[in-house]
Order: C-alpha cells, then structure tokens, then sequence
C-alpha cells in the first residue's frame, strides 16, 4: 500500500498529497499497534483456556512467545516492523 501510494502521489495526474499519505499511514500504524498490545494485554493469558481460541493457541506457545520476547525483545519488535 505505502508503494502505492508514493506511485500515486508522484504522478502528478492525480494531484494526491505524500505528506497526506505519510499522516494516514502514521496514525495507522500507531493505531494498529496499540490495538494490538491492547488486546494482547487484555485477554492474551485467557486465549488458551477458550473453547475455540485453545485448539490453536496453546499455553506452551505463549511461554515460548514470553521466552522470545525477553531474549530479544526491542530488536524483534524493531526488525519485526520489516516483515
């Protein structure tokens, strides 16, 4: 989306702003994650107790995620953008 967007603006045809652009995707970004910790916070320690959710999120899942995540945590979080 974001190479679409500079595509987009650099054609002049179109007229559409970049410094637009860079504001929507921002927002987004920061809004997605927190969204995301939001929810991980909230209810990640109960997924694997959920009838439904369990079958695919098990609790040894969440122990190797915790283990990942205190080994290499700024440095996943910051690469992981990338992906």
């Amino acid at each position: 989306l974001l190479f679409a967007a500079a595509a987009l603006s650099a054609n002049a045809t179109y007229g559409l702003n970049i410094g637009i652009f860079v504001v929507i995707f921002l927002a987004a970004s920061i809004g997605g994650d927190s969204l995301n910790f939001f929810f991980g916070n909230k209810f990640g320690e109960i997924i694997p107790r959920h009838r439904v959710l369990g079958k695919f999120i098990k609790e040894k899942d969440l122990a190797k995620a915790r283990e990942f995540f205190n080994k290499y945590g700024a440095m996943a979080i910051f690469f992981g953008r990338f992906i």
